[in-house]
């Protein structure tokens, strides 16, 4: 994770993903794209209101995200740490 954030998705993509995260207070996270999975969450977390995500899809990596000040919670997982 780390270097540029979004190196690989398409043009397209990223045109998509820039805006979507923007001033977020929630990300839902509901595909298994690899170009998705391999987002810095560090970058992300500069785009939104509130770094709080739900991966959906269960293909994020809970401690990198976690890691990079993201309250995570994915359906049918633990949240970070034992939390609720």
């Amino acid at each position: 994770m780390g270097g540029e954030p979004a190196a690989g998705l398409g043009q397209p993509a990223r045109a998509a993903v820039h805006p979507a995260l923007r001033g977020a207070d929630l990300v839902v996270h509901l595909t298994e794209w690899p170009q998705f999975r391999e987002l810095a969450p560090e970058w992300a977390r500069t785009l939104v209101s509130r770094p709080r995500i739900v991966d959906g899809r269960g293909t994020l990596d809970m401690a990198t995200w976690a890691a990079a000040g993201w309250e995570f919670r994915a359906p049918g997982r633990p949240a970070p740490g034992g939390e609720g």
